[in-house]
Formats: C-alpha cells, structure tokens, sequence
C-alpha cells in the first residue's frame, strides 16, 4: 500500500490539532497561572469560583486554609454568594493583603 505526501501531512495536522484541543481544554488560555516552587503554595492552574468553590479547591489559593475555607463557606451561605471580590474581606481572616494575593486567580 502506497501512502501519499498528502497524507502524511493531512495526518500530522490532525496530530497537531488534537494536540492543541488537549491543551487548551485542561488550561484555557484565559486561566491566569500561578507557577509557584514549593511545598507551602500549591499552584493554582484555573480560576477558582469563590461563590461554588469546595473548601478543598478555596484552599489551593495562597493564604487560604481549612479554618478560612471554612469562613468563606458559610459567608457565602449566610449572604446567598459575592457579589464582587472585594467582598472577600467581609470574612473572618481575609484582610486586604490575602486579597491582594489571591485576587488574579479567583472569580465571582
């Protein structure tokens, strides 16, 4: 069986193509990243929803442990969601400088 140089490059691009869809579906180009080296930050590689996000997923973000997961949950509860980000310092042990850390890596 003989294959043409047609194929061949019709093959390739289809290669390249899925490859493209692969990446972009597990990191959307608009997904800020937080490329961080060390075991105290975890990386955070998507936006996290602070008004669904479990306590496991709020606690990717720098800054944000069990305790304020905990609090940002049931703010969140008591208020029916955020409104804005800025809403965050509203919470029990969020002050403005967590929220300046963590502000590029969540949404509402």
């Amino acid at each position: 069986m003989k294959i043409s140089i047609h194929e061949i490059i019709l093959g390739a691009l289809a290669a390249i193509f899925i490859s493209f869809v692969i990446i972009f579906s597990l990191n959307p180009p608009d997904a800020k990243l937080n490329i961080v080296s060390g075991a105290e930050t975890p990386a955070v590689a998507y936006l996290v929803n602070i008004n669904t996000a479990d306590a496991a997923e709020l606690e990717t973000l720098d800054g944000i442990g069990a305790k304020t997961a905990a609090a940002i949950i049931e703010y969140r509860n008591k208020h029916g969601g955020f409104k804005n980000a800025d809403e965050l310092c509203e919470v029990p042990g969020i002050g403005p400088s967590t929220l300046e850390k963590i502000k590029d890596y969540i949404k509402v």
